[in-house]
């Protein structure tokens, strides 16, 4: 006999919302899709602006399994607990911030674990250690007006959607996949930058690795990626 709560949704399942309650009540599943859907999107977007300006293809990711750009994913959970509601100048004054802070922090931090950086905007006038600049603040804030008004909306109306039997199980296969993902990009660059050194594997799992994530395939998936130390 199939039970009534396996065919409810998510957005059936949720508990009422406490009136007094502020903020966005924190869920670690909805989360984690927030942040997928975030990097997609990102990635997405790469691709077409490097479409609209080159007039080519050329592919953008964070990892080297699938395509999600986790800068953009960052972004979107930032922007996500942080809901800004009263004007689009809100929007696109918080969005422009906390969109450049993001970028400024993530290119520091790729700097440090891996030595190496994915943009660098030195040519652009006014930019900051050629980690940020105004041109691509000003995409930040308004990409933060299209994600309040119309993205993020559609995105919870989808997840509130999905049944709640699917919904966990899924959830979980993909956070699974997604962490693998990330170890297996972290061991490839760290592979890719030794081999650039002229190290050569010292196991198994580093010859399989630089087998498999050979030189011409890192370029092909890290076009941008630079490395200054």
């Amino acid at each position: 006999m199939k039970h009534e709560t396996d065919t409810l949704t998510v957005e059936q399942k949720k508990p009422p919302e406490d009136g007094a309650a502020k903020g966005v009540r924190f869920d670690a599943r909805k989360t984690f899709w927030v942040f997928l859907i975030g990097s997609a999107i990102g990635a997405a977007a790469e691709i077409l602006w490097c479409f609209i300006r080159t007039g080519g293809f050329e592919y953008r990711s964070s990892l080297v399994l699938s395509p999600f750009l986790v800068i953009y994913g960052i972004g979107a959970l930032v922007l996500y607990f942080v809901r800004i509601k009263k004007t689009v100048f809100h929007m696109f004054f918080f969005g422009a911030l906390a969109g450049s802070a993001v970028e400024f922090a993530g290119s520091i931090l790729q700097e440090l674990v891996l030595g190496t950086v994915s943009w660098n905007y030195t040519r652009l006038p006014f930019n900051i250690n050629g980690r940020v600049n105004p041109l691509h603040t000003l995409f930040w804030g308004l990409l933060a007006v299209l994600w309040y008004t119309a993205l993020l909306p559609l995105i919870e109306k989808l997840i509130g959607k999905i049944p709640e039997r699917v919904y966990k199980p899924l959830t979980t296969v993909l956070a699974v996949c997604f962490v693998i993902d990330g170890i297996v990009t972290i061991a490839a660059l760290l592979r890719w930058n030794m081999r650039l050194e002229g190290i050569p594997p010292a196991n198994h799992i580093a010859a399989a690795l630089d087998a498999v994530f050979h030189d011409g395939y890192m370029g092909q998936v890290f076009a941008d990626m630079i490395r200054v130390r």
